[in-house]
């Protein structure tokens, strides 16, 4: 039989029905919720040697803070439940069932309790990351069989900034959209990134004539140096402050056909309040 340590949850048994002294050396911290102790011979814990180790063990009620029991009359197989769409179930403990009464393994396979969180691709939008549910439990679980786990799809797993991306390798203008990639200024909800290749122009100027603003600013590491001119005849201002309408960097930004399909009415709309690059 594969190998399972006990986990804080779960009774850890020891047997020495050899008549012989069994030796347990514990020699870094382990927690279980109890210990039993069977068969004819004696049971020695060593705990620590060179260093000072602990074998932390639960409440003698055999019954964890969440309310998950180490000893219950019902187990329940991984294969018995069934979880909405994004959301996935992790067994707790080994999976082992033992009868105390006789001494004996009875089953495997079997569990007291299972974690509940987000699965692979989606992420929790409520106040808690996972939840507990305990044997004997529903047959299923939908999406709203939680009180505060709640998974919603991630679109995208890597982190996305919207900005407004230098896209000329000359000199320019701010306010000039043709500056820009895909002819789109940064927005105060957008990074503005600039960098000069040095391809053209050793010193990459940028003029700014009138107030703009951004949510911040990015310099990218190139072999020309750029110069910020701000105003020229008349007085100018760029703004750099990233606004709490919205974050710059997500790792779940959405295209606006997603959001407007969630809509609950068909009369609201949308407006884009950044740059979409």
């Amino acid at each position: 039989m594969g190998g399972s340590l006990p986990t804080e949850r779960e009774v850890a048994v020891f047997a020495s029905n050899s008549g012989e002294t069994l030796a347990i050396t514990v020699d870094e911290d382990v927690e279980a919720k109890s210990l039993i102790i069977v068969g004819e011979g004696a049971t020695v814990i060593d705990i620590g040697a060179d260093s000072p180790t602990w074998l932390v063990l639960g409440d003698g009620g055999l019954l964890e803070e969440d309310g998950v029991a180490a000893c219950q009359a019902s187990d329940c197989a991984v294969k018995n439940l069934t979880m909405a769409k994004g959301f996935s179930q992790h067994p707790i403990g080994s999976g082992i069932q033992y009868d105390a009464d006789s001494d004996e393994i009875v089953g495997t396979g079997l569990y007291n309790a299972f974690n509940i969180t987000c699965a692979q691709g989606y992420a929790s939008v409520g106040n808690a990351t996972s939840e507990i549910v305990t044997c004997p439990f529903d047959a299923s679980y939908d999406a709203d069989s939680f009180e505060l786990l709640a998974c919603a799809e991630i679109f995208y797993e890597s982190d996305w900034c919207s900005a407004g991306i230098w896209g000329i390798e000359d000199d320019g203008d701010w306010n000039d959209p043709d500056a820009w990639v895909y002819e789109t200024a940064p927005t105060s909800l957008d990074l503005a990134v600039l960098s000069n290749p040095g391809h053209v122009t050793d010193t990459l100027t940028v003029s700014i004539s009138e107030d703009v603003s951004a949510g911040s600013l990015t310099i990218e590491q190139g072999d020309g140096s750029i110069v910020l001119e701000i105003g020229g005849d008349d007085a100018a201002m760029l703004v750099l402050a990233a606004s709490d309408d919205g974050p710059l960097c997500s790792d779940a930004m959405c295209e606006d056909a997603q959001l407007i399909d969630g809509l609950p009415r068909s009369e609201e709309h949308t407006s884009e309040l950044q740059s979409h690059v």
